[in-house]
């Protein structure tokens, strides 16, 4: 579709800048691997960044050779996937082999636990990629024999916070403390460590790169010194889980550098933000190493109390700035830049998803960013979900792509399909690349036509029958 708009501008003697304002694609490429679904983030890659950068400073001070008192504060979430169940046994022995674990590794160690029955969550997304079946809702018993799946018992939201409860309340008995998140805990996870290293050494088990971003950036040196490690044991890995000395990764980086990490984990992708195509979060660390008007824009874009339109205007300049734009050139402008360099030197197609994202798209995915980042501060509570890139649908937040048509009126006017079946299915060009039929559509017009575009009949991927998205080009 994106070639055929821009042969189309081409034929037509269109502004080819003007045209490039828009996508071209019934979604942003640059941002959704297919409507209303977010790039998936490689989160690690920034850990490793900082790694890389702090050299083998933290490993000076490995776990090991601390010998002073310390605590420990799990992620329960991780800790749910530790253990295996075995088909016969009762859920009450199930939660016990868990306290069992907790008390003879970590002994009165503080426990927090996601909350999942609370409502729809920016994050239900994520862990819907992670599923594959739902399980069957299992309202059980301590008592009762657990049969079937790990996986896919705990893939059922319900089942998942019942195993929770009954787990807490055996931790509890046996001296550890409990922390139920009312949705996502990684917030509660670190405030749980700071709370524990203002009184003594603590140790952070877990397994998600946000934990150790919000470490680093909620950390305090007058503090005692955190370490954060992974205690999942990985048969297939050769090198032992890496211990994160936060005191010394923080200290290896400039303050403007750290203030800056919740933006650059989330502008660039997260569990609720995508990932910019072809844009990897080590480029934008260095970046951010190396330039400070870019650090300077970051720690704008972090600040409290921002209004919508200062957000999208920060997006923007972020974003002009990742795809390295020249001094007053707009999105739009170096959109085509880009475009034009890679079309006299490509060997083939240009894949539209290499383009710098449109004003439009940009807008969403700055407002998706700045509502985690406020998550991940704690300044959210008087900010909405859908006022920042967000829109409820059957009970779950999907993400906003765009907010102008994918092309200009002038191109939809000049696409056309040629349905006698009222535009019902996914063989109407229209309607697959999700454009509404206009009245130099053929026969439809000629009966009712039903097309009203929706994310369910734009599921697969357009470029698998490119040849076949248009029954005719006027």
């Amino acid at each position: 579709m994106f070639q055929r708009l821009y042969v189309l501008a081409l034929s037509n003697e269109i502004d080819l800048e003007l045209t490039l304002k828009h996508e071209l694609c019934s979604y942003p490429p640059a941002l959704f691997e297919r409507p209303s679904v977010l790039l998936k983030a490689d989160k690690p890659q920034l850990a490793t960044a900082i790694i890389d950068h702090a050299m083998t400073a933290m490993m000076d001070n490995a776990y090991t050779d601390v010998d002073e008192q310390h605590t420990y504060v799990l992620d329960g979430g991780s800790l749910i996937h530790r253990l295996p169940w075995s088909s016969g046994t009762t859920y009450a022995d199930i939660a016990k082999s868990y306290v069992t674990l907790v008390a003879a590794k970590y002994g009165r160690a503080t426990v927090v636990f996601d909350g999942y029955c609370s409502g729809p969550s920016i994050k239900d997304m994520t862990h819907n990629r992670r599923v594959k079946h739902v399980g069957l809702d299992v309202n059980f018993t301590p008592t009762m024999v657990f049969t079937g799946k790990k996986e896919i018992f705990l893939s059922n939201k319900c089942n998942k916070q019942r195993i929770i409860d009954l787990i807490s309340v055996q931790l509890n008995n046996e001296g550890c403390s409990v922390v139920q998140a009312r949705d996502d805990a990684d917030v509660a996870i670190v405030q749980a460590c700071m709370e524990s290293a203002q009184t003594g050494f603590t140790i952070l088990i877990g397994e998600d790169t946000d934990l150790l971003i919000l470490l680093l950036y909620h950390f305090q040196d007058s503090m005692y010194n955190i370490l954060f490690r992974s205690d999942v044991k990985r048969p297939h890995s050769v090198q032992a889980n890496r211990i994160y000395n936060i005191r010394l990764l923080q200290r290896s980086m400039e303050k403007d550098v750290v203030n800056s990490m919740l933006f650059l984990h989330a502008f660039t992708g997260c569990d609720s933000t995508s990932r910019i195509h072809s844009v990897g979060k080590k480029k934008i660390f260095h970046k951010m190493l190396e330039d400070a008007h870019f650090r300077c824009q970051a720690l704008s874009f972090t600040r409290d109390g921002l209004t919508q339109n200062s957000v999208e205007e920060l997006g923007r300049n972020a974003m002009l700035a990742i795809f390295d734009g020249k001094t007053n050139e707009t999105l739009t402008a170096c959109r085509h830049r880009h475009f034009v360099a890679k079309v006299t030197s490509a060997s083939s197609f240009v894949k539209p998803e290499r383009l710098p994202p449109t004003e439009s798209a940009t807008k969403f995915h700055s407002l998706r960013s700045y509502y985690q980042i406020s998550v991940w501060k704690g300044t959210d509570s008087n900010l909405q979900a859908t006022d920042w890139g967000w829109k409820l649908h059957d009970g779950h937040y999907e993400p906003l792509t765009m907010d102008c048509s994918p092309a200009p009126e002038t191109l939809l006017k000049m696409m056309r399909c040629n349905c006698t079946t009222g535009c019902i299915s996914k063989r109407c060009g229209c309607r697959k690349n999700g454009f509404h039929c206009n009245l130099s559509c053929g026969k439809c017009q000629e009966t009712v036509c039903e097309d009203e575009p929706s994310a369910d009949n734009m599921e697969d991927d357009i470029d698998n029958d490119i040849d076949g998205i248009f029954d005719d080009i006027v």
